[in-house]
C-alpha cells in the first residue's frame, strides 16, 4: 500500500497500516517520562489510528470537551513483525503535534511538526511479538515556555506563542470552528518491509509547451547491488522514454527533462477536458525490472499574467477567471474524515461550476486523495503553505529547518498534481502586520520571501507564487492593487455597487456570510428542533471573529433589511418562518450579483473565492455547503453566476 506521502507505488516495497488493537490513555503533563514508568493497572480505552483523540473519546461533542492541549495522550499498540525482508521501516504518515515514540521500551523519535512524515529503519529492533508506544506531548505546557516576543500581534489565536508551534491553527481559531485540538496519530502508521529497491525520493513536474507535454523527472534509488548496471525510462500512456541513471555511492539517481507527443493539455473544468494520462517508473537492474505506478498525469503551463496591474491567471496561454470558494476540511474531528464524503463534496463544487478551491494557511495540506480527485475533476488548487496571520521565528535555527523540511516534502509531494496551479506563502501575515501598525520592513519576512521561493525554484516547480494573501499596493488590504481579501460587500456592509468600484483584481478570499442551510441541517442543533436565531445553539453554528462587536448574521441581517425592506429584528420575532426564508435567499442574490459585476467585460477581476466550501459544523456558517454534504440556497445562486458561458444584463442606471 503506498502512503499518503510517496508519489510512487512500488512492487518492491510494501506497507502494511498498523490500524487494529491501539490504546490510549490521559496523564498529567510529564507524569511519565517513558513507558517504563506506567502503572500496571492504568486503564487504556480503544484508540482510532489513523485519527485524534477528540474522534476516539469524543467524536460526537463538539462543544462539551475537555481541552485537549491540557494532558498528554498516550498510545500504545503490540504488532507482530513482517515476515522476514532485506529491510523494514516504521512509517509515520503525521503526528499531531509534539510526540515520542518507543518501540519495545527504546525512543527512537522525537517529532515537532505535524505536517512532516517520518521514516525510521527498525530493521535490527523488530522482534517476533513488538510494542510501539507514541506520546504526544501537552501543547499547553510548551506554549508557557518563555519565547521572544513577536513583532505584532494578532487576534485570531488567544496564544501568541503558537507561531512556534508547527501545527493547524483548526480548533484554536475562537468563532470560527469549534475548539477541537487536533492531537494524535492523524495520518496513517504502518509498517514497511522492502526486498530489493527503494525509491528514497520520486518527483514529477508535468507540464505543456503549447504543442506538447513536458516531463522533468527526479529520482533517488537505494538497495541495488554494488556493480550491477541500471536502466531507468517512464512509460506515458504507452509512450516510452528514456531516462539518465547516475551512480553515486550506494544511491542511483534517475533523472530526465522529456517531451511527451500525442498528449491533450489538462484544462480547468470549466475550460475543457481534465485529460490524465497513466505513467509509470520503470527500472532494470541485474535482478530484472521493477515497474512504479506513478498514478494518472496531467499537462498543463500556468503563467501569471501581471501587466497593466493585471493578476491574472492563465492556463495554456487561456486567460481564467477563477471561481470557487475556500477549502475547510472534510472533517473538524478527525481532520480525514471518509474519503467518499471528501469525493462527493468535491464533486458538488464542480456541479456548481467552480474551477478553483483554496487551501489556505489555517487548515491542513490535504492528502494525496484530495489532490487526485481534484486533478481528475478539473479543480484547480491554490495551495498555501500552513502560515496565517503571525510572525513566525524564522531567525531561529530550529525553526528554520522544521519548515524547511515541511515546505520541501509538500512541494515533491505536490508537484506532479496538474490541479495545483499557484503556491502561496500563508494568509494574512502582511495584513496582519500592517494593520497592527508595524513598520514596511517587517510585513514580510525571509520566511516568504526567500525561504520558501527558493525551495520552489530548488524543486523546479514554476507556478506563479506569492508571499502572502492580501498583499500588492500602499497597504495589503487595499482591495483595488495586488490580491484582495475583498468583504466590502460582505462585513464591512458597502452597498453592491462597491464590487465594482473597489477595482479588486483577484480575491482569493471573499463574501464571507452567515449562510442558512436547509431546515434538516438546523434541526441536528437542538433536540427540540430549530432554534430561535438568538438561542445559545443557533449562535454556536454563527461565525464570528474574534474581539468583533458583531457576528456574521448581522452582515446578512443588514442586506437582508437592504434588498427586501424588512426589519430582520421583528421579522424574526413575529414571523421567523419568512425570516429563514428570506435569510436563505439573501445571501444567494448578493453574491451572484457580485460575481455578474466580476465577470463583465468591462472589470479588471480575474478571479473570486468564497470563504467558505463547505461548513465545518452544524448552523448558518459561511459554507455555501453545509456540513452534511447538503447545497445551502446560496449553492444554486453560485451554480448560475458561475456557469462556464453566462449572459447577464447588469444596471448602469441608465
Amino acid at each position: 500500500m503506498a502512503s499518503a506521502d510517496r508519489s510512487g507505488d512500488v512492487p518492491t516495497t510494501t506497507r502494511t497500516p498498523i490500524v487494529d488493537g491501539w490504546e490510549l490513555c490521559s496523564t498529567p503533563p510529564g507524569q511519565w517520562a517513558s513507558p517504563a514508568e506506567a502503572p500496571a493497572d492504568t486503564t487504556w480505552t480503544s484508540a482510532v489510528v489513523p485519527g485524534t483523540v477528540a474522534e476516539s473519546v469524543g467524536p460526537e461533542r463538539l462543544d462539551a470537551h475537555e481541552d485537549y492541549d491540557a494532558h498528554d495522550w498516550w498510545y500504545r499498540v503490540s504488532f507482530a513483525a513482517p515476515a522476514p525482508r532485506r529491510r523494514s521501516a516504521l512509517c509515520f504518515g503525521g503526528l499531531a503535534s509534539l510526540a515520542e515514540v518507543w518501540l519495545n521500551g527504546e525512543r527512537i523519535l522525537r517529532s515537532a511538526n505535524m505536517f512532516v512524515p517520518a521514516r525510521l529503519d527498525v530493521t535490527g529492533l523488530l522482534t517476533p511479538e513488538n510494542e510501539l508506544m507514541v506520546v504526544f506531548r501537552s501543547l499547553d505546557v510548551a506554549l508557557r515556555e518563555r519565547r521572544r516576543r513577536p513583532k505584532w500581534k494578532t487576534r485570531l489565536v488567544t496564544n501568541q506563542r503558537l507561531r512556534w508551534i508547527r501545527t493547524t491553527l483548526l480548533g484554536r481559531i475562537p468563532g470560527w470552528t469549534p475548539a477541537i485540538s487536533p492531537v494524535g496519530p492523524w495520518r496513517p502508521v504502518e509498517i514497511e518491509t522492502v526486498d530489493r529497491l527503494y525509491v528514497e525520493v520520486l518527483t514529477i513536474l508535468p507540464g505543456w509547451n503549447g504543442r506538447a507535454g513536458t516531463l522533468r523527472v527526479s529520482c533517488s534509488v537505494t538497495g541495488v547491488r554494488d556493480g550491477d548496471p541500471v536502466i531507468a525510462s517512464i512509460d506515458v500512456d504507452g509512450r516510452r522514454l528514456d531516462l539518465s541513471a547516475e551512480h553515486d555511492g550506494s544511491v542511483w539517481r534517475l533523472t530526465g527533462d522529456l517531451v511527451v507527443d500525442g498528449v491533450e493539455p489538462w484544462w480547468p473544468r470549466t475550460h475543457g477536458d481534465p485529460t490524465l494520462y497513466p505513467v509509470q517508473l520503470t527500472i532494470v537492474d541485474a535482478d530484472g525490472p521493477v515497474v512504479v505506478d506513478c498514478g494518472r498525469l496531467g499537462f498543463r503551463s500556468v503563467e501569471l499574467d501581471s501587466s497593466e496591474g493585471r493578476v491574472q491567471l492563465v492556463v495554456n496561454g487561456i486567460p481564467v477567471f477563477c471561481r470557487g470558494a475556500c477549502w475547510t476540511t472534510n472533517d473538524i474531528v478527525s481532520l480525514s474524515g471518509d474519503p467518499e464524503k471528501m469525493r462527493r463534496t468535491l464533486e458538488l463544487a464542480v456541479r456548481a461550476n467552480a474551477n478553483m478551491l483554496r487551501v489556505g494557511g489555517t487548515m491542513v495540506y490535504e492528502t494525496d486523495s484530495f489532490y487526485e480527485a481534484c486533478d481528475e475533476l478539473g479543480l484547480m488548487v491554490w495551495q498555501d503553505f500552513m502560515f496565517a496571520n503571525m510572525d513566525y521565528p524564522i531567525s531561529d535555527e530550529d525553526f528554520a529547518a522544521s519548515v524547511s523540511n515541511e515546505a520541501r516534502h509538500q512541494v515533491r509531494r505536490l508537484a506532479r498534481h496538474a490541479c495545483l496551479v499557484t503556491w502561496c506563502g500563508g494568509s494574512e501575515v502582511e495584513q496582519q502586520a500592517a494593520m497592527f501598525g508595524a513598520p514596511r520592513e517587517v510585513w514580510r519576512n525571509e520566511l516568504f520571501s526567500q525561504v520558501l521561493p527558493e525551495i520552489l525554484r530548488e524543486e523546479g516547480v514554476s507556478v506563479p507564487y506569492w508571499p502572502s494573501t492580501p498583499s500588492g499596493g500602499a497597504l495589503p488590504f487595499h482591495v483595488g492593487e495586488g490580491l484582495a481579501h475583498y468583504y466590502g460587500v460582505g462585513a464591512y456592509r458597502r452597498p453592491l455597487e462597491d464590487a465594482r468600484l473597489a477595482g479588486v483584481k483577484f480575491t482569493p478570499e471573499c463574501l464571507g456570510f452567515s449562510n442558512v442551510p436547509e431546515p434538516q441541517n438546523l434541526r441536528q442543533l437542538s433536540p427540540n428542533g430549530i432554534p430561535a436565531p438568538h438561542d445559545p445553539a443557533w449562535k454556536r453554528g454563527v461565525p464570528r471573529d474574534s474581539g468583533a462587536g458583531w457576528d456574521f448574521e448581522d452582515v446578512r441581517d443588514h442586506y437582508l433589511k437592504v434588498m427586501f425592506n424588512e426589519d430582520p429584528v421583528e421579522l424574526r420575532t413575529q414571523n421567523l418562518h419568512k425570516y429563514l426564508r428570506l435569510s436563505r435567499v439573501v445571501t444567494g442574490h448578493v453574491m451572484a450579483q457580485v460575481f455578474d459585476e466580476w465577470r463583465s467585460s468591462t472589470h479588471p477581476c480575474a478571479g473570486g473565492l468564497v470563504w467558505f466550501l463547505k461548513d465545518v459544523r452544524p448552523g448558518a456558517g459561511w459554507g455555501i455547503i453545509d456540513s452534511d454534504n447538503t447545497p445551502k440556497p446560496v449553492y444554486w445562486y453560485l451554480r448560475r453566476a458561475w456557469a462556464p458561458r453566462r449572459i447577464t444584463v447588469l444596471d448602469r442606471g441608465l
